[in-house]
């Protein structure tokens, strides 16, 4: 089995195309390695692993860095359309502030914003996001990992090129944890109801 590059086909690639704002908050259906835009995957994954395991490599319109994305993982999703949009900078802290109480909440006590995006419990990434402009649109997504391997991500991703201060030179299996390691009481379908309740004034701005 071989290992595919194609275009961004996960499931809210639709938010893209959609003509009012939307939100969505999902498990992927498989493991999928996914390149921020400027990236290159002979940079950023160790593709004769992917090959092997047949892992479908696809390239997505924002930014950031290379991540591993698996059915232990949540997304979130949401497209914002609007002649008037925030600086992305200021979307980032909207959303990590609207999130970091409700980590904290289920159990994640020690959760906070580190970095340009991210969400760590003291010094290890529980979450990392990006974010696509075009005129009138907005679309961002995150990367919360729920449960998986942190060893698992690792034996897919070369070290990447750029790296948070705080990262300090760590490998993926030392700078990144489980939110059921780091002690979150819902379980992950609780979680999604959770997400989505708190983001959806988002949309109603």
């Amino acid at each position: 089995m071989s290992s595919r590059k194609i275009n961004y086909t996960l499931p809210d690639s639709i938010l893209l195309e959609s003509p009012v704002s939307r939100l969505m908050v999902w498990q992927p259906e498989h493991p999928v390695i996914v390149v921020g835009q400027s990236n290159s995957p002979e940079k950023y994954v160790l593709m004769e692993k992917a090959l092997m395991d047949g892992l479908t490599v696809m390239k997505r319109p924002s930014g950031g860095e290379t991540v591993v994305l698996t059915p232990r993982m949540l997304i979130i999703s949401l497209v914002l359309k609007s002649r008037k949009l925030p600086k992305s900078s200021d979307f980032f802290t909207r959303i990590n502030s609207i999130l970091i109480p409700e980590l904290i909440n289920a159990g994640l006590t020690e959760v906070a914003y580190r970095g340009i995006s991210d969400l760590a419990v003291k010094d290890m990434k529980i979450m990392g996001s990006s974010i696509y402009r075009k005129p009138g649109m907005l679309f961002y997504h995150a990367v919360l990992n729920y449960g998986e391997s942190p060893e698992y991500i690792a034996s897919y991703l070369k070290h990447p090129v750029r790296e948070p201060d705080y990262r300090k030179g760590r490998s993926h299996s030392e700078f990144v944890t489980t939110m059921e390691k780091a002690g979150i009481t819902l379980s992950i379908q609780e979680l999604i109801s959770q997400l989505e309740m708190i983001l959806q004034p988002i949309l109603e701005d």
